[in-house]
């Protein structure tokens, strides 16, 4: 039978990278179709399910479409088990967007003639990150993908449009439309609108180029003010309530040296999770820098001061740039899912300075091939041993009590919060942030809806709506704030439980 010498073609430039990134991905992630927990605002969003919270959680964050997302979603999940469809369907979504990826800056490389290898490495880099990881294996991230898919073909649209004046005018609108759709699902994501266009920079083309990076910098902030508005247009119109965390912060000292100080040196650690209590985790992303920057100062020509300190002072805007959501927040909190532009940004720079700096063909393509394997097997570490893995056991054991399946309403439950080092105790898992390395159960807004939403499973809705919770860090706690005890209560300490 013959096939389509359109199809055959498109087959050949695109399918072995989609394959490979399947196979990446289903190393990576596989257990994602097994795995059951709930983590931490998992546990809040399943047991009010059946309230409007879903909705009002991330509407009042100025994320109107995340709301809406999660509250169709959580109609029909009614079980722990049922977030497993959720997490799939974010893999399904990274593995396109990763994809998607490839696909558009493969178009940007060959119009800047930037190395040809570098598509494909930003590709498995975007399915391997650290951010992504929380992505997939958080469902309450799990909308994600399509904030980071729009803010791709913001950029991508607009980037084509002032590389080929031809192009219609009429594309900065559709360009400014996909940027307010992905600032409505998560602000950070949009970001990766900047990655064609550091591109541009840092390509040798005879382009206009500071025309044409003027102009996307005025409409990636235009596109902000625009969101902005609707933003304020929809909580007026919808009544939705005032949210600190919308609140804005110009402190730009402040603000300038927390980026130095923290996700810039994350998203310089290629993924490696930063340990603030290890020098060599600390030395490591300060040595990629220096390499970058020998490099930078070797590649650069005319190699004169001025000439230099421009092109330095360019990429470090446009890395600034790529992070501002997080920049004009009030609160300063480098946490890995805001990660994922910054990230590119920085492994576009690294990759590019490395690529340029082997003279041989051999020597790029085993570059390349040894950046795939090291990524993937990060990517590998971070999920199954520092996320999902412990979070599976965690919840395993606590799923098996059989108290549970013989709780009346009348009874009461004493329940003793995970200590913030238990997983490095037990697994040898230290903490990052609040993503990586935590146990669902340390933080106080988990343990009463988790334990609910299991009673309900095992034992139906009457009791779990009516037994009592009360909740301590520890048994201390418990002991110095209760004068008076309950009557046989049911005593559930976690840091016990595991380590049974």
């Amino acid at each position: 039978m013959d096939h389509h010498p359109i199809a055959t073609s498109w087959y050949s430039r695109n399918g072995p990278v989609l394959f490979i990134l399947l196979l990446i991905a289903g190393v990576i992630f596989s257990p994602v179709f097994t795995n059951e927990y709930l983590y931490l605002d998992e546990a809040y969003q399943l047991w009010k399910r059946n309230t409007d919270t879903n909705y009002e959680m991330f509407a009042r964050h100025g994320r109107l479409l995340s709301g809406i997302y999660f509250q169709k979603a959580f109609h029909y999940i009614t079980t722990v088990h049922g977030l497993i469809y959720l997490r799939v369907i974010s893999l399904a979504g990274w593995i396109f967007s990763s994809w998607l990826l490839f696909y558009c800056s493969k178009e940007w490389v060959k119009q800047l003639n930037l190395s040809p290898y570098l598509p494909f490495l930003l590709a498995v880099f975007c399915i391997c990150s650290s951010s992504v990881t929380i992505y997939i294996a958080w469902a309450s991230c799990g909308q994600l993908f399509l904030s980071f898919i729009f803010g791709l073909i913001s950029g991508h649209i607009l980037f084509l449009s002032l590389i080929n004046p031809r192009k219609s005018r009429f594309n900065f609108v559709w360009a400014a439309i996909m940027g307010i759709i992905s600032l409505l699902i998560y602000q950070v994501s949009f970001g990766v609108f900047i990655l064609p266009f550091l591109m541009l920079w840092l390509s040798k083309e005879p382009i206009q180029k500071k025309r044409a990076l003027t102009t996307a910098i005025v409409a990636y902030f235009m596109t902000y003010l625009l969101y902005f508005l609707v933003f304020l247009s929809y909580r007026k119109v919808l009544h939705t309530a005032h949210d600190s965390r919308t609140e804005l912060a110009f402190q730009p000292l402040k603000k300038i040296s927390f980026f130095f100080g923290s996700p810039l040196s994350q998203a310089w650690s290629l993924n490696m999770l930063q340990n603030l209590h290890n020098i060599y985790s600390q030395l490591f992303p300060v040595v990629l820098m220096l390499i970058w920057l020998v490099l930078l100062i070797r590649q650069t020509l005319p190699r004169q001061a001025k000439t230099i300190l421009v092109q330095l002072g360019v990429i470090i805007l446009l890395l600034i740039f790529s992070y501002v959501p997080s920049l004009i927040a009030k609160e300063s909190f480098s946490s890995y899912r805001t990660m994922i532009a910054l990230a590119l940004c920085v492994f576009t720079l690294f990759s590019l300075a490395i690529l340029q700096a082997i003279k041989t063909e051999k020597g790029r393509l085993l570059i390349s091939g040894g950046l795939v394997v090291l990524l993937s097997f990060i990517g590998y570490l971070n999920y199954n041993r520092k996320f999902a893995g412990p979070l599976q056991k965690e919840y395993a054991a606590l799923d098996q009590l059989p108290v549970f399946r013989t709780m009346k309403p009348q009874d009461t439950i004493i329940f003793i919060r995970a200590d913030a080092k238990l997983f490095q105790q037990l697994y040898g898992v230290k903490s990052y942030k609040d993503e990586f390395g935590a146990p669902s159960t340390l933080r106080d807004w988990t343990p009463e809806n988790l334990t609910r939403q299991i009673i309900k499973e095992k034992n139906g809705t009457e009791a779990a709506n009516d037994v009592t919770i009360y909740q301590f860090a520890d048994m201390s706690g418990y002991n110095d704030s209760m004068k008076i005890k309950p009557l046989k209560p049911v005593l559930i300490d976690m840091n016990e439980l595991l380590k049974k």
